[in-house]
């Protein structure tokens, strides 16, 4: 079974298990900061410009994505409510864009996980280590707080490091979450390789 999965964003991660074995993985990323700045703040002309040139970037990007690997299912992250109304609707455009490149191309809807259910099914979450290094980190007043991106990063790094080209930073947050989308889908599903 060929599984895609997809955390969406302008900068969306992706990750390809071919029987149930991570084969690739990458980032698109879709907004080209010297032509289309997207302003999230403002709803102005030049903002919807800048997301329509965006969501073209992210049509071209995902359909070649699509196209390559010809997956038999593929596992969306579910979008969150988000704090600013302008980066929600451009998460949800990008979403249906996904959409209607895999009814296009394959006559099949995606299949959309929450994140919350995701990262239970995976065991993303703080150890009492972690809990006390956030404790000492905030008594001191200084960063580096251990959350949610960095703990999918540390597993994905863990469970993956054979094979992985190179083990995986903090800018590489969406592609492990979209490695650990196609994982909780395996395990939910009870797919065995």
């Amino acid at each position: 079974m060929r599984i895609l999965s997809l955390d969406i964003s302008t900068k969306t991660g992706w990750a390809f298990f071919d029987n149930c074995v991570l084969s690739k993985y990458g980032r698109i990323d879709i907004v080209d900061k010297k032509f289309n700045k997207i302003d999230y703040k403002v709803f102005s002309q030049q903002t919807l410009v800048g997301m329509f040139f965006a969501l073209g970037n992210f049509y071209r990007s995902i359909s070649k994505l699509f196209k390559e690997i010809n997956p038999d299912v593929i596992v969306v992250e579910q979008t969150n409510l988000g704090r600013q109304r302008i980066s929600q609707k451009m998460l949800e455009w990008l979403h249906l864009i996904a959409c209607l490149v895999s009814l296009t191309l394959f006559h099949k809807f995606p299949v959309f996980l929450d994140s919350s259910d995701w990262r239970k099914i995976v065991g993303l979450r703080l150890t009492k280590a972690d809990k006390d290094h956030n404790k000492a980190i905030k008594k001191q007043g200084k960063r580096g707080k251990i959350g949610k991106k960095q703990l999918a990063i540390r597993i994905v790094n863990e469970k993956y490091k054979d094979r992985l080209q190179q083990l995986l930073k903090m800018k590489d947050n969406d592609i492990a979450d979209a490695i650990l989308v196609a994982d909780a889908w395996i395990a939910k599903n009870n797919i065995n390789g």
